[in-house]
């Protein structure tokens, strides 16, 4: 580990403190704002639109209150349309994912 004086410090190359946990400019740990990105790959389906209705429910509400908002890369194979639809008027990000996924010796291949 890298570490260096702030002015020179750019992540991810170094550390701003010598054991990672030091915030930069001094800012309380609690004050600092912190992003979790939830992001889904695969169909969306009846077998999980109830999960993902759990994880966004409306009583999940950031600190600046708005709602938490995932993203979806949805596949065409097993993928129910009418609940994109519903995902999509909720504000989620909902994105076309490869239309091909083959299994080969080698690993999966994405066309």
């Amino acid at each position: 580990m890298i570490s260096l004086p702030v002015t020179r410090c750019v992540i991810p190359d170094c550390f701003c403190s010598a054991d990672g946990t030091k915030v930069p400019g001094d800012l309380e740990v609690g004050q600092v704002p912190q992003m979790v990105t939830l992001t889904f790959n695969g169909a969306i389906n009846i077998d999980n639109i109830n999960i993902y209705q759990q994880l966004f429910r409306e009583d999940f509400i950031n600190p600046n209150g708005c709602s938490i908002k995932g993203t979806f890369y949805v596949s065409h194979k097993y993928t129910n349309y009418s609940a994109v639809q519903v995902t999509k008027l909720y504000i989620h990000g909902v994105r076309e994912h490869t239309a091909q996924v083959l299994q080969t010796p080698e690993g999966m291949l994405i066309i």
